[in-house]
């Protein structure tokens, strides 16, 4: 998903998940082939590209520190969504950041 008037992106997977998370990549059927990885290294460095054409930026270390501790100091909540509500088997498994 891209925003037409204000430079919005959005994904409907997680493209980390893809290099970086390898238990249980059977049951949650997640694809670690090349060409995944291959893909999800492009994501990644689009949104690294993009980003470094803002030239916002903190004005002191503190405050951007304390906002990584806000991150880093959440629990992610993991949910199964169901896909077909008859089947326990066909679930998707992902993480939430409630704030």
């Amino acid at each position: 998903m891209e925003g037409i008037v204000y430079p919005w992106w959005g994904l409907n997977y997680r493209p980390d998940r893809v290099q970086f998370s390898l238990e249980n990549s059977k049951r949650d059927k997640v694809d670690h082939s090349r060409e995944s990885v291959l893909h999800a290294q492009k994501i990644a460095n689009l949104f690294v590209y993009e980003a470094r054409l803002s030239s916002n930026e903190f004005p002191v270390i503190s405050e951007e520190q304390q906002y990584l501790n806000l991150l880093a100091n959440n629990e992610a909540h993991l949910v199964e969504l169901p896909l077909v509500q008859s089947s326990d088997e066909n679930t998707i498994r992902t993480e939430l950041y409630l704030f």
